[in-house]
């Protein structure tokens, strides 16, 4: 059985996997992806970033502000919440 404190973790390495019929169901089914994925060599991920985010010079890019009342799970008292942010900096 999964710790309840690791099931943010599995849920979010299987939205990353992109299949929930592929995703691991078991902490150890994590930790066995997790261990298999860091042998592999490291692969620049493809962008297909639109440019107006490749164009985005830092100093813009530092006016981007997270809005805290869009967090998923804001105000709910579970202990954590999460933060979304586009690829970029």
């Amino acid at each position: 059985m999964t710790p309840s404190c690791l099931r943010p973790a599995a849920l979010l390495l299987a939205f990353i996997a992109g299949s929930a019929a592929d995703a691991p169901r078991t902490f150890d089914e994590v930790r066995a992806l997790a261990k298999e994925r860091a042998a592999r060599p490291y692969a620049e991920p493809a962008s297909s970033l639109d440019p107006f985010w490749t164009k985005l010079t830092y100093p813009d890019h530092q006016k981007i502000q997270f809005r805290p009342d869009r967090r998923v799970w804001a105000g709910e008292d579970r202990g954590f919440q999460l933060e979304f942010f586009h690829p970029g900096w």
